[in-house]
């Protein structure tokens, strides 16, 4: 039986929408590592307890604009064949994960500028990098389990981090530069993989 949000829940989910918006906008329009959680909360129209109510800290919500676009990537419905390989499923998955992530460029590229900007959430931010990744490998189907397994997402991470750098400024209207880039990165991460017997 399907559970009946509570009016809180409802405009809890409500409040959560629109502290992320207005955080998308604020980043792409200044350095985010200099957005205050007061700026986020007078944009939203809220006091600045009830901000913390639904994010306690600053880095939760990019967390979970990340957990929201690994979600949107997962929904995305792709499908492949039986016969397509796990080069082309990854390569489907990432560019669908870089096409979400387009319509707000401009805020991704703030919040990866502020990557590690606070020395305590270092380790914060490379364990979300390997939890976005660790779910894109599971639904291409790529294994990182195992003792090999860090290994593989470790390459994982690098290959996203390496073609990220390509989105970043690819103002294609179809980011042919970055599906570039990242058919590039596949196939040398797949020989070096290949090599070493990973």
């Amino acid at each position: 039986m399907r559970k009946v949000k509570t009016k809180t829940e409802i405009d809890k989910a409500s409040l959560r929408r629109k502290i992320i918006e207005q955080a998308l906008i604020l980043a792409a329009q200044e350095p985010w590592e200099t957005v205050a959680p007061l700026e986020i909360a007078q944009a939203c129209g809220v006091t600045y307890g009830e901000l913390c109510a639904v994010f306690p800290h600053k880095a939760d919500i990019v967390r979970a604009i990340t957990t929201d676009l690994d979600r949107q990537t997962e929904e995305a419905g792709l499908v492949w064949d039986s016969d397509t390989s796990l080069r082309d499923r990854l390569f489907d998955v990432i560019m669908e994960r870089f096409d979400l992530a387009t319509p707000h460029r401009a805020a991704h590229i703030s919040f990866l500028k502020a990557f590690g900007w606070v020395k305590n959430e270092i380790c914060t931010d490379i364990s979300q990098v390997r939890g976005s990744m660790k779910a894109m490998a599971a639904l291409a189907g790529f294994d990182v389990g195992g003792r090999l397994g860090e290994l593989r997402l470790a390459g994982l991470c690098a290959v996203y981090g390496w073609v990220m750098l390509t989105w970043m400024n690819d103002n294609t209207p179809d980011l042919s530069k970055t599906m570039a880039a990242l058919d590039q990165a596949l196939g040398r991460a797949q020989k070096l993989a290949n090599y070493a017997g990973i």
